[in-house]
């Protein structure tokens, strides 16, 4: 961190650390360490509120978050990233409901654990729902980030294999895929 903060400090460390919260301390906060972790944990349960199409398992979600975030640290909130959805912090009641509602079909899901779909075709291509659930992004605490392809309702391409489905080239035409 040191390091990257001499020698260009506009720029950040952002790291993917998939664990529970209060695992979050060990990658944040000393000089040593990252600048900027990606939210997982409330990013899980925001599907699962999407899903229920009700508020209380993201507010129960950002009341577990650490509270000692510093101005040297951030953590980065987001809708989807480059890999699957993984929805691992849910317990597998709640998963299968968040399959039911946004990866209904096999081909739609992942690892046993995940989706491998982008936001707009999960919330049916809905204008109203996408704005929504990005108003929201805009509002939780953290620092959003925006795969790209979401500022214009970029779909998956589910013939391709695994990760795939979710990385592919931005859309620079209005044709499929």
């Amino acid at each position: 961190r040191t390091f990257v903060e001499t020698q260009k400090p506009d720029a950040i460390l952002l790291a993917e650390v998939d664990l529970d919260p209060n695992q979050y301390n060990k990658y944040l906060g000393n000089e040593d360490q990252m600048h900027m972790l990606f939210n997982f944990y409330v990013n899980n349960f925001m599907y699962l509120a999407f899903a229920r199409e009700e508020a209380t398992p993201l507010a129960r979600a950002l009341q577990r978050m650490p509270i000692e975030i510093t101005e040297k640290e951030q953590l980065a909130t987001f809708l989807r990233n480059h890999d699957e959805l993984n929805l691992d912090k849910l317990s597998r009641n709640e998963r299968e409901e968040v399959f039911k509602v946004f990866a209904p079909d096999e081909n739609m899901r992942i690892f046993g654990r995940g989706i491998r779909r982008r936001l707009a075709s999960m919330l049916g291509n809905d204008r109203k729902k996408i704005e929504l659930a990005h108003s929201l992004l805009f509002t939780l605490p953290g620092t959003p980030v925006l795969r790209y392809g979401e500022e214009i309702g970029m779909g998956e391409d589910l013939s391709m294999e695994g990760r795939s489905s979710v990385r592919t080239v931005m859309q620079w035409s209005n044709e499929k895929n």
